[in-house]
């Protein structure tokens, strides 16, 4: 049996004393260009998922006399079409679910600079549900994510009612699992997946409006890639039935754009 179904954050920071309070907090929604894709030995593709994933995103930023400081959380899902290949090697497609919550703290230094630089620890977790679908049995499977981010942001822009900063880093994973749930009668079981560095990148935008209130316009892209998982024997009740799973070449790829509010923490009861 071969494990079928084998995901942005941003963080806008915009320093200008005109544009940043002590403490903000940005609340977005938008949509990602979510893709995965599987790939067999010598590089053939196995598996693609394709959607469009609504989402939303709360954070919360501090700037202090040498660092900023942020922590943010997220949520996205929706439908996704699968086209890939039964066991046996013939075409299936079918459709199922993703539910991609993540949570993330980071740290820029220094604070009062256009060029800084930041590290950041994410976990993110990514609920895959695929259906049924004649004789072929769907998947239900629980992603599980740690990554360290290092890299770099610059204020591109810095104006008195406008800014745009933009970032780019490198994402390397601290801890990975997927966690499979069985439909047919064996029992569950957890794969780990080896060396998933990526990349990140994001471009913020913002402009105020009100003395209390800035338009935040956010785009990102993000991209990980895992080798195969090791090799674990599929059991039934404990006892191996002599077939074995495996995790595939993975690669996850996520695109998308926000727009919100950014406001100075208190903004509500200050007026």
């Amino acid at each position: 049996m071969r494990l079928r179904l084998p995901p942005l954050c941003c963080l806008p920071l915009v320093c200008h004393p005109a544009l940043a309070d002590t403490q903000q907090y940005d609340l977005t929604a938008g949509a990602d260009y979510y893709t995965l894709k599987e790939f067999g030995t010598g590089g053939a593709r196995l598996v693609r998922e394709e959607a469009i994933l609504p989402g939303a995103r709360l954070a919360w930023r501090e700037q202090r006399e040498h660092l900023i400081m942020t922590l943010d959380a997220a949520l996205a899902g929706g439908p996704v079409h699968y086209d890939g290949q039964t066991q046996s090697g013939l075409p299936h497609t079918t459709r199922g679910w993703h539910l991609l919550p993540e949570v993330g703290v980071g740290l820029e230094w220094p604070a009062r600079t256009r060029l800084r630089a930041y590290g950041r620890m994410e976990f993110e977790a990514d609920f895959r549900y695929l259906d049924d679908k004649g004789a072929v049995a769907g998947a239900t499977e629980f992603y599980q994510r740690l990554n360290g981010g290092l890299g770099l942001a610059l204020d591109a822009w810095r104006g008195e009612r406008t800014g745009l900063t933009v970032r780019a880093g490198r994402l390397e994973p601290l801890y990975s699992v997927v966690n499979v749930y069985s439909r047919t009668g064996t029992d569950d079981l957890t794969l780990r997946l080896d060396n998933g560095s990526g990349w990140e990148a994001s471009a913020d935008y913002v402009w105020k409006t009100a003395a209390d209130r800035q338009w935040l316009l956010s785009a990102a892209c993000r991209n990980q890639e895992f080798d195969p998982s090791p090799a674990a024997q599929m059991t039934v009740n404990g006892a191996p039935i002599g077939y074995i799973i495996y995790q595939p070449e993975i690669h996850f790829h996520r695109c998308g754009l926000r727009l919100g509010l950014r406001m100075p923490l208190g903004a509500a009861s200050a007026n």
